[in-house]
């Protein structure tokens, strides 16, 4: 969290009285993740790298608008989401929105979170399994890509992940848990066996509410 917080402090360094180096921390620190996940979500190294600097751009010329509270991580991915989908619209590509999630029943939370603590997903370094990953990880419907996406590559806690997304954490966590399943069975119907990771996400599920 103190990390976090002071990327705000950075930021306002730099909208306040034009601190160039504190400005040029926060693009070393987020420039590659923000790629990294702009380029799993657009599929495109060349629209990626646009959308890249489409969104600093925006940043800047949002500066006025950020209050910092904490949550320099999710303001900036908001942005970054925002354009994400943008690009997708003007391209001509639908963006598809679940539904099974949000009926979900609040019961299903406590397995949702037991299996989700169970992920093997997160430190995956044999480069076999990351692409079986990716190839599992496109079949997703866009709302449960997004999510996973953020929390795998962006490194999200779910809280920003629904500031981001600006939807109840309950609908982050379901998709979450469907994305977690459906790569399972993925994975499964090739014969493989998910190898098991280092647990990453069950102290932010606990904390989420």
């Amino acid at each position: 969290m103190k990390e976090k917080q002071a990327h705000g402090r950075l930021f306002l360094r730099y909208r306040d009285h034009g601190d160039l180096e504190a400005f040029g921390q926060i693009l070393q620190d987020f420039e590659g993740p923000l790629y990294a996940y702009m380029m799993r979500f657009l599929r495109n190294p060349s629209e990626a790298e646009d959308a890249l600097q489409e969104v600093w751009l925006k940043a800047i010329r949002r500066a006025d608008s950020y209050r910092d509270r904490g949550q320099f991580s999710s303001w900036i991915y908001r942005i970054a989401h925002n354009h994400c989908l943008d690009v997708i619209r003007r391209n001509g590509r639908v963006v598809e929105l679940d539904t099974d999630t949000e009926q979900s029943q609040p019961g299903c939370w406590p397995s949702a979170s037991e299996e989700m603590a169970k992920s093997p997903f997160e430190n995956l370094e044999e480069r076999e399994l990351v692409e079986y990953l990716e190839k599992a990880v496109a079949t997703l419907s866009p709302a449960m890509r997004e999510v996973f996406i953020l929390r795998t590559t962006a490194d999200l806690s779910f809280r920003e992940i629904s500031e981001v997304l600006e939807c109840p954490i309950g609908t982050v966590l379901g998709r979450m848990h469907l994305a977690v399943q459906k790569i399972r069975k993925q994975f499964e119907e090739m014969g493989l066996t998910p190898p098991d990771g280092e647990n990453a996400t069950t102290g932010v599920i606990e904390n989420a509410s």
